[in-house]
């Protein structure tokens, strides 16, 4: 029975704890200054292409995947209702009309300028466009395209479309329908005779009626009921209302802001001045497909987030502790104390202001650590409790009536006798320390600064122990135990010792720069901060980790430095930040679109005055015009507040894909005329890309057409064709010259190796003869018959070697052009007188000569002399020197 008793004491105060968290929605607030148009929004309606429209005090108001249009009418007059259907905008206020979308423009035609009226309401039936106004009902025929205006016998509140039909709220009380184009009075509500009728809605096939003030009722087509809404605005002033889903609605007051409530009456949701917005009136709401709802204010528009897996509880202050007490769950930030309500409005503990870095639940008391020294909680006010300066931490030796203080002078022994604290001693260990209470070893441990660790432990004479590690370096009080790291790995200390953990979520934990950790009870859940990055691991049923730190990366900014604290278990992450409380909703699913289909929300051609193009572009293809442009892209994504989305583009066909970033823009420069197709990636917090694309065309200049580029290509192709004829004969003759200088190369080599031959040859030769003459004198002069005819031999040796050998042989190849123009000049000479000029030209001496055509020297000097003659020489002309120059 005391097990049975624990555990519902336990989950009773978990119910306690969850109802106490009150979440408070993301909320997105633009002024005027922000979307470029009127104060007020009176009316909101969306596009099935998520395009948000406002009716503004100053024209047509867009937003368009995150980037702001306006748009004025033909007078610039205000508009009060709004309605997107296909391609069409349908506004009214002083005036009716419409705006077409075409090729990224809204173009606006009039249809009627209204005189002392306004259009409050536009709806659509079958047949018609249907405007409301005080006194009137205008009608726009789809099918003929006609423009009526019926003045009604009747004055109007408001009207909406239900069950198929066009229901209206009369000034005399009477509800009813339009029925060929006459009203049709159904049903009389008192109630409706004396106050007006602001807004009417459909909610589960009911009615609901919005009286201005105060009060909403729901009609079934016979009977008037009132609907239950949270007491605070059974009084208050309401302007409009929506069905939000099959279970909630939600009203939008005049002084109380945006206010969400179920079917029992119970409020969800509550945003006002205090919660992001900046106007309490709200004048008009829709809701997107992401279950955002959009409001328009009195000054302003807001984006209300009412389906996200990360919201804060607690908003207003820089936030570094939270402790569930009796139920209560309570925050300690840098402004003090503060108590988180049902209704989602923080109240401030009184007594205390200012920086309070640790609560303390011990002894069924809520301790205070705060700058100027410990407090606790009595009455729902903070009274001192140990006042000797500033308190980091207080943990208890269980079982004692010892304390370890964590302050500002170092870690103190204190002794508490039931009613206040007694200072025993100053352990002298100081470094802004973490304290830890361990309950299986009996002892607390204290963090230095990141550095070491301290375990403290009582004696039997309540002395404290000390025993320091300087190895471990950070301690985490975790929903599963105490855990420590030494910088590399996560540890326990059992038995006496640290051991090393080897848990699967642990394991997954890199040591270095990791700051915070919490790790759940169950085992299932591990968080931490690490490098200044939120970390979020579950293990699953199947034994695969699954990673949600995407998702969660966008709230790294947020993060305290110091005290950092973060709690987690199979159902939240509850994270402090410098701006209040985060809780990350582990099993959050919606029946909306969690996310949605990338966009390119605009084209702008930066190099002229055109408009900027908008989406929905409601073509095939955007077309440009002519001439080279630059042109900016923008897109966009609906998403959360806390989700993060990268983008890559390439365009085609002359790109490639671009590097992931969070970029939403894309630039090209001096783009020439032609089709082009711009596709665009986006990922959310990491996961798989989603596509879209634009096609584009820009038309080509006069003379980038076929008719003139097919001439100049032709022309540029003959111009090319002569132009290789011209360089082919070029290359071919200077070929042809490469090669004959190539052959006179050759020959030249040719002819010098000869040459040289010839040399050699005719000195040989010439020694030859000089000795075989010699020979010969000597056989003469012994004047025999043998002698002689040895003498005869040697003279047909000399004389044959001579022709045929010598001079036909080698001298005529080396001097061939020598003897061919030699004797074209002068035909008269002998080939014994060519022989002689060609051994001339070749440099040999007289005697050389002489031995070569074996005569004698003057027989030699006999023959130049005749030479001179056939040549017609001069007496200055040297004959060897015009030889060798001939």
């Amino acid at each position: 029975m005391q097990r049975l008793f624990i555990t519902f004491f336990i989950a009773y105060c978990l119910l306690l704890q969850i109802n106490a968290q009150h979440y408070l929605p993301n909320v997105t607030s633009f002024t005027k200054d922000d979307y470029g148009a009127g104060r007020q929004n009176w009316d909101i309606d969306i596009d099935d292409k998520g395009v948000v429209y406002f009716a503004n005090s100053a024209g047509l108001l867009c937003n368009i995947y995150g980037e702001w249009k306006h748009v004025k009418t033909e007078e610039g007059l205000y508009l009060r209702a709004v309605l997107a259907e296909n391609d069409t905008v349908w506004c009214g206020g002083a005036e009716i009309g419409f705006f077409v979308k075409h090729n990224g423009q809204l173009q606006y035609k009039n249809l009627y300028n209204l005189e002392g009226e306004q259009v409050w309401n536009i709806a659509s039936t079958a047949t018609d466009i249907v405007f409301q106004t005080e006194y009137s009902i205008g009608f726009y025929n789809k099918l003929t395209k006609q423009f009526t205006l019926n003045k009604m016998s009747e004055a109007f509140w408001t009207m909406c479309i239900w069950n198929g039909k066009l229901w209206l709220s009369d000034r005399d009380g009477y509800f009813g329908y339009l029925s060929n184009r006459e009203f049709k009075k159904v049903a009389y509500f008192e109630k409706n005779a004396k106050q007006e009728v602001r807004k009417m809605f459909v909610h589960n096939d009911l009615l609901y009626l919005v009286f201005f003030e105060g009060g909403v009722f729901q009609f079934d087509g016979k009977e008037f009921k009132p609907v239950l809404i949270p007491e605070s605005l059974r009084e208050n002033t309401l302007f409009t209302g929506l069905s939000y889903d099959n279970e909630n609605i939600c009203l939008g007051t005049v002084s109380a802001g945006f206010i969400q409530c179920d079917n029992n009456g119970d409020q969800k949701t509550i945003v006002n001045s205090g919660h992001g917005l900046i106007d309490n009136t709200v004048l008009s709401m829709a809701t997107d497909k992401m279950g955002n709802v959009w409001l328009g204010l009195d000054y302003g528009v807001a984006k209300v987030e009412l389906q996200s897996a990360v919201n804060y509880v607690f908003k207003g202050a820089a936030t570094f502790t939270k402790k569930v007490y009796k139920g209560q769950t309570y925050v300690g930030t840098n402004k003090g104390v503060y108590r988180l309500s049902e209704q989602g409005v923080p109240q401030t503990i009184e007594n205390i202001e200012g920086q309070v870095w640790k609560l303390r639940a011990i002894n069924d008391e809520l301790y205070i650590c705060h700058n100027r020294g410990l407090y606790k909680l009595k009455d729902d006010k903070a009274e001192p409790a140990f006042m000797i300066g500033g308190f980091l931490d207080i943990v208890h030796f269980k079982g004692t009536d010892h304390y370890i203080l964590s302050t500002y002078y170092g870690l103190v022994l204190a002794r508490h006798d039931g009613k206040r604290f007694h200072y025993v001693k100053n352990l002298e260990i100081w470094g802004n320390e973490k304290l830890a209470y361990d309950a299986i070893n009996n002892c607390i441990w204290a963090e230095i600064k990141n550095e070491k660790m301290y375990r403290l432990s009582l004696d039997e004479n309540l002395k404290v122990i000390k025993e320091e590690f300087n190895d471990i370096k950070h301690l985490y009080d975790t929903s599963n135990g105490l855990f420590f790291d030494d910088g590399n790995q996560i540890m326990a200390y059992k038995n006496k010792r640290f051991e090393v953990t080897h848990e699967p979520l642990l394991d997954q934990i890199a040591c270095k720069g990791l700051t915070a950790l919490d790790y759940s009870e169950d085992g299932r859940s591990v968080a931490y901060i690490c490098d200044d990055e939120i970390k979020l691991k579950m293990l699953l049923s199947d034994g695969n980790i699954h990673s949600y730190d995407a998702i969660l990366k966008s709230l790294s900014n947020d993060i305290v430095e110091y005290h950092q604290f973060i709690e987690v278990d199979k159902q939240e992450l509850v994270l402090a930040t410098d701006r209040g409380l985060v809780v990350f909703d582990l099993n959050f699913s919606s029946t909306f679109n969690k996310s949605s289909q990338p966009v390119i929300s605009s084209v702008n051609v930066l190099n002229e005055k055109a408009g900027k193009k908008y989406y929905p572009y409601n073509e095939e293809r955007v077309y440009l015009g002519k001439g080279n442009k630059s042109i900016e892209f923008r897109f966009g994504i609906n998403k959360s507040n806390y989700d993060e989305v990268e983008y890559r583009y390439r365009l085609l066909p002359v790109g490639e894909w671009s590097e992931w970033s969070v970029s939403d823009e894309a630039i090209f420069s001096n783009l020439k005329g032609g089709k082009y197709t711009l596709s665009i990636q986006s990922r959310l917090n990491g996961g798989n890309p989603v596509d879209a694309e634009l096609a584009f065309k820009i038309d080509k200049l006069w003379y980038q057409t076929f008719w003139v580029i097919l001439p100049i290509i032709g022309g540029f192709l003959l111009i090319l064709s002569v132009v290789v004829l011209i360089m082919t004969a070029i290359n071919k003759g200077k070929l042809n010259r490469q090669k004959q200088d190539m052959l006179s190369a050759q020959a030249s080599e040719t002819l010098q190796m000869k040459n040289e031959q010839l040399l050699q040859y005719t000195e040989i030769i010439s020694h030859k003869n000089e000795f075989l003459n010699k020979l010969k004198d000597g056989l003469e002069s012994m004047r025999n018959q043998d002698a002689q005819r040895f003498v005869n031999m040697i003279s047909d040796e000399v004389n044959n070697e001579k022709k045929e050998f010598l001079f036909h042989k080698l001298f005529s190849e080396v001097q061939q052009d020598f003897i061919n123009r030699l004797t074209d000049v002068y035909p008269t000479l002998t080939s014994n007188d060519v022989r002689t000029l060609s051994f001339i030209r070749i440099n040999l001496d007289k005697k050389e000569i002489a031995n070569l055509m074996n005569i004698t020297p003057r027989s030699l000097d006999t023959n130049r002399y005749r030479l001179r003659k056939k040549l017609d020489l001069d007496q200055q002309t040297d004959l060897d020197q015009f030889i060798r120059n001939f």
